[in-house]
């Protein structure tokens, strides 16, 4: 049996982990948003990702997102078996990390209606699905950053107290 220094330390490995994850859905998020802006703005697009490439970033996405879902089990596992730790209700941060894999699937399968560059924002704003997936991905990825910056003070302050 591990002792409680290596059972804490796996406990902050573990919470680093699934809080880069984390912090990486958020970026790969807002930068495959970033390049899909730029495309539209910049006719140029030889300076700006095609839309096979901003694809390839929600798919990157969606993958470190479903890797936020494993990281974030390992930290759940780790933070119960800690004695005295905080009774946390982890099934929230869960849902809305499910929820985001199932919007980037969802635009990922939206983009497969869209044709390299051709009036790329007429072809977004006239798929409602678009604007619905977009704001519903931004809506959970903030409200899952929210509740670990909400644990995080929680287990915090509570220890220093």
């Amino acid at each position: 049996m591990p002792s409680s220094e290596e059972m804490f330390d796996e406990y902050v490995r573990t919470s680093a982990a699934y809080c880069a994850d984390l912090f990486r859905t958020a970026e790969l998020f807002f930068r495959a948003n970033v390049a899909l802006e730029s495309t539209i703005i910049d006719e140029n697009t030889s300076h700006c990702g095609t839309v096979e490439e901003i694809c390839k970033i929600f798919i990157h996405c969606r993958e470190i997102t479903s890797s936020t879902i494993t990281s974030l089990a390992t930290f759940k596992r780790c933070h119960t078996a800690l004695p005295e730790q905080l009774d946390i209700d982890f099934s929230y941060q869960e849902q809305l990390l499910a929820s985001i894999v199932d919007s980037l699937n969802r635009i990922v399968n939206l983009f497969d209606s869209v044709s390299d560059f051709e009036n790329l924002q007429n072809q977004i704003w006239d798929d409602d699905n678009f604007t619905n997936e977009f704001t519903k991905t931004a809506q959970s990825i903030s409200h899952a950053i929210l509740w670990q910056c909400s644990f995080a003070r929680k287990a915090n302050l509570d220890e220093l107290s």
